[in-house]
């Protein structure tokens, strides 16, 4: 009667009430560990971007540097060729100066590419 649809009502509530609770405990947690996944997807993305251009900066000085070997090894070549008329010599050492600049030239590359991939891996 009244009385037990009162207390069915009131029983009802109570349900809802902690149906309700839960539900909130339930989206907090959800979204605590939403937000703590995506942290983690952040830094490991700025991690792989640090590393990207990292390299990049290495290939960038290893670049430098052979450059600037490549530079006192014509320098050289070119006292020999002075003295001895040693062609071939000059024409091998250019040649792999020219291996070692295009590796090099390679590296860069694949760290901007690494860097790209990371810009790109951020965003998303």
């Amino acid at each position: 009667t009244a009385a037990e649809n009162f207390t069915t009502t009131q029983y009802l509530r109570e349900q809802l009430a902690d149906a309700s609770e839960r539900l909130d405990l339930a989206t907090k947690e959800a979204t605590r560990r939403e937000e703590a996944h995506a942290a983690e997807r952040a830094a490991a993305a700025e991690k792989t971007e640090a590393d990207a251009r990292a390299a990049e900066a290495d290939a960038k000085t290893a670049a430098d540097a052979l450059r600037a070997t490549i530079e006192e090894m014509k320098r050289e070549l070119d006292e020999v060729k002075e003295f001895r008329g040693g062609k071939q010599a000059m024409i091998d050492e250019i040649a792999g100066a020219k291996a070692d600049l295009a590796r090099a030239r390679e590296e860069a590359a694949r760290a901007a590419n690494e860097t790209r991939l990371a810009n790109a891996l951020e965003k998303s």
